[in-house]
């Protein structure tokens, strides 16, 4: 499927205060591009606290780190990650977990870093599926720590989303409304988040669009979740409203007209993607799929 599709796997995170051990390191996909998981520093793993809530015993990493230190690795991170150096970004955010595991900005960076290092890696592969497990991971854990923050609840959706994409329907249909309901809470303490509108347009529209058989499968699973096109677009329409220079937004609002055969419009959001200007790491490979689309949609 494309786009963000519908929920998966649950990981439960460890429980807070948990003594430091070293994290896992990320598995790194087979392209190696920007997407190769990055080494901790010499030393660093020494220091660094569980992925999924651990820090470090008695404090006195963060101690050592000094005020606003947390703060700083935060803000070098995050311009990492909006440039594409999501190994670099990595390198940079994961020995803070030995000092900063409580702070939700340090779980969402890394959620985003690993989120995007698994979108690098081969689809299905296991290469891919460990990285996206341990972006939500990282999801939950920032939930857990700001359970009022609109971004932490749309995070945690995307990651189960893109699992679920690469998962076989009986846990996608297991974990559907789980994606629904975290893009809806979302929505709820902030009606502005336009990515969560997005993630909820895109879920309609793949479960709205099934085929038959895997209808019929999910029948037998206990059945949909109630999904429509009309959905869909709705509320990829407001997404696009609120984000009007979104590349991702017009593509998938562009992808779902043609399911619902309104060919026209497709193509207006098709051409709009592929001109608008680049503004995020992944805008320019979005574009090129827009202009393949728009080639096959035909005039």
């Amino acid at each position: 499927m494309r786009g963000a599709a519908v929920g998966l796997i649950v990981v439960a995170a460890a429980a807070a205060g948990a003594a430091a051990q070293e994290e896992p390191r990320p598995e790194a996909p087979a392209s190696g591009i920007q997407a190769r998981a990055a080494e901790p520093s010499p030393g660093a793993g020494a220091h660094a606290a569980s992925a999924a809530g651990g820090e470090s015993a008695g404090g006195s990493a963060g101690e050592l780190a000094g005020p606003g230190a947390l703060d700083a690795v935060i803000d070098q991170g995050a311009a990492r990650l909006d440039r594409g150096d999501w190994s670099g970004a990595l390198l940079v955010l994961r020995p803070a977990l030995a000092y900063g595991a409580r702070d939700p900005r340090l779980q969402g960076a890394l959620t985003r870093a690993y989120s995007e290092i698994g979108e690098d890696a081969p689809s299905g592969s296991r290469a891919q599926l460990a990285n996206f497990e341990r972006g939500l991971e990282h999801a939950r854990r920032q939930v857990e720590l700001a359970p009022e923050s609109s971004q932490a609840h749309v995070d945690l959706a995307v990651m189960l989303g893109k699992i679920a994409r690469e998962s076989g329907a009986r846990t996608k249909l297991r974990l559907a409304p789980e994606v629904a309901a975290e893009a809806r809470r979302a929505i709820a303490l902030d009606p502005d988040a336009w990515r969560a509108y997005h993630v909820l347009g895109v879920w309609h529209r793949e479960i709205a669009t099934l085929g038959g058989f895997k209808k019929l499968g999910a029948s037998l699973m206990g059945g949909l979740p109630e999904a429509s096109l009309e959905e869909a677009i709705a509320n990829l329409e407001t997404a696009r409203r609120l984000a009007p220079g979104s590349i991702r937004n017009h593509l998938e609002l562009g992808r779902t007209y043609e399911k619902a055969h309104r060919d026209a419009d497709a193509r207006a959001e098709l051409v709009r993607a592929a001109e608008l200007p680049p503004a995020e790491p992944r805008d320019p490979a979005l574009q090129r799929e827009a202009r393949r689309e728009l080639a096959a949609l035909g005039s």
